[in-house]
């Protein structure tokens, strides 16, 4: 029940990454050859496909292998993303189990414009406050990067429960459950945030995918998410009295991200 990929084809790989993350152009036939080595370590990383997608796009209407790609900043972010997982991937992997669903973890996410996020994970649970620097950048705005940073957190703190698992999440947003099963969006934060799950993902041999329920009832992260703490504790007798902290590592990656 493993799949391994060898060691000579896991070097290859990290070596032709990092020689392209150095470089502003590639020509046609150093891309397509990355790409072969890409889409044969996915055999045993499925999830990683999602970040050769626009790779292998970049390639359309080049005819001459020696004209040159420019590789811009979507497809360096990609390269990033398979540069820090394969820094530490030791070639082997696990066959991932069947379908799980996030209710059988008791996993709720949700959030509110106006106050914060909230996630509730079998009696443990976050919950905080929007920063002041995604105010004044106007991202409280952006209803799909809310609804998307708790469920980032969520695999962030709880990723472990879904190791060697493929696991579907239940959203009312429709562009989230787009953004999540494409892992594309127009919004930069919402593509850094993308990456910070795939990445986490891969790590855990995990598959993450959402579904749209229309009018999802989601009561113990609402509550959460706007601190009514009386509703919540009624909601969830058995909760933690001491929240967990959001990672910093989720607010430092969004710090770089320009305004937009």
């Amino acid at each position: 029940m493993e799949c391994r990929l060898p060691v000579d084809k896991v070097s290859e790989l990290r070596t032709g990454v990092a020689a392209a993350l150095r470089a502003k152009k590639i020509r046609l036939r150093d891309l397509q050859s990355l790409l072969g080595k890409l889409n044969f370590a996915c055999r045993i990383l499925p999830m990683g496909r999602i970040f050769s997608r626009r790779l292998a796009s970049a390639t359309g209407g080049v005819v001459s292998p020696h004209h040159f790609i420019r590789l811009g900043s979507e497809l360096k972010g990609d390269l990033k993303v398979w540069d820090s997982f394969l820094k530490q991937f030791n070639g082997r992997a696990l066959v991932m189990g069947g379908v799980v669903d996030a209710f059988d973890f008791e996993l709720f996410t949700d959030a509110a414009g106006g106050a914060g996020f909230g996630a509730y994970c079998e009696g443990q649970w976050c919950a905080g406050r929007w920063p002041e620097s995604w105010v004044r950048k106007g991202w409280v705005k952006n209803v799909a990067l809310l609804e998307l940073f708790p469920i980032v957190l969520a695999v962030t703190l709880w990723g472990e429960k879904f190791r060697h698992k493929k696991v579907r999440f239940h959203c009312d947003n429709l562009g989230v459950v787009q953004a999540i099963n494409s892992v594309t969006a127009s919004s930069p934060p919402v593509i850094c945030l993308l990456q910070q799950l795939v990445l986490r993902c891969l790590s855990l041999n995990a598959w993450v995918f959402a579904v749209h329920v229309p009018g999802s009832s989601n009561c113990i992260a609402d509550a959460l998410s706007r601190f009514q703490w009386e509703r919540f504790r009624q909601l969830a007798p058995e909760a933690s009295q001491v929240g967990l902290v959001c990672p910093e590592s989720l607010w430092e990656i969004l710090e770089v991200v320009p305004r937009y």
